[in-house]
């Protein structure tokens, strides 16, 4: 199981949410706080901030909607995710997983 570290990407500006309150952001994960802070540093400002640093706290609801549709158990009955066929039981682990493949899919296709 390893450490992550969580930031969000927010199209309409840091802070902005639905109408249930539910954040307008993408959840991006790090393997280190100083590549998450880089990253959030290197916002620009176009009449508002797009970039933040979240916590794992924050992080956690959006992990699981995105993660949704990966939920499985493993033979022995344990809650976990399945990414690209590898079981995993911790939902850091299992979103670091998924977005390394989505970021290696948007390479691939160019977006």
């Amino acid at each position: 199981m390893g450490i992550h570290f969580y930031a969000g990407y927010w199209q309409f500006g840091v802070g902005v949410t639905n109408f249930e309150g539910e954040p307008y952001c993408s959840l991006l994960s790090f393997d280190s706080r100083e590549e998450r802070d880089a990253w959030v540093a290197a916002d620009r400002f176009d009449n508002n901030w797009h970039r933040s640093a979240v916590s794992r706290r924050e992080a956690l609801p959006l992990m699981r909607a995105e993660l949704s549709d990966l939920r499985g158990y493993d033979s022995k009955g344990y809650d976990g995710w399945r990414v690209d066929g590898v079981f995993y039981a911790s939902i850091g682990d299992a979103f670091a997983a998924f977005f390394k493949a989505e970021a290696a899919a948007r390479r691939r296709v160019g977006v």
